[in-house]
């Protein structure tokens, strides 16, 4: 399975890969669905971020009042967290399901194929296993 970063910093390599494989797979989706699980997890870290600030300002001698006051501003964050959490969740799950029907990378020197299903100068043996030196030896 590819980096999602890597999906999305050179996303026309990978769908060209996509395209020359003959394959069914959307890199636009997993970019797009990356960024969104990315800015998710932005705002989770600022709610974090903000729970922990409240709890630190909490420590030490304070008035009934004020503490009652943070006590009460330390519920908004704890809300927001939990169903942020479940967002990101999903969202992983969303991404990781999309991006794993992406191929990985093929190198530059590997033969591509002709037409959908046709490999041109492949011979399998008896295990299954191709083998292009022995096509050219044949030749």
């Amino acid at each position: 399975m590819l980096d999602y970063k890597l999906i999305k910093d050179n996303l026309a390599a990978v769908m060209a890969n996509i395209a020359d494989r003959f394959m069914q797979a959307d890199a636009d989706l997993v970019d797009r669905l990356y960024d969104e699980r990315n800015a998710k997890l932005r705002r989770l870290e600022h709610e974090r971020r903000k729970r922990n600030d409240n709890a630190a300002s909490m420590k030490g001698k304070l008035e009934c009042e004020s503490r009652q006051r943070l006590i009460y501003e330390g519920k908004a964050p704890e809300e927001s967290i939990a169903a942020l959490e479940a967002e990101c969740a999903a969202l992983d799950g969303r991404v990781d399901e999309v991006g794993r029907r992406i191929p990985n990378l093929v190198h530059p020197s590997a033969p591509k194929q002709g037409r959908q299903g046709q490999h041109r100068g492949l011979l399998f043996d008896e295990n299954g296993f191709g083998d292009y030196r022995r096509e050219a030896a044949r030749t």
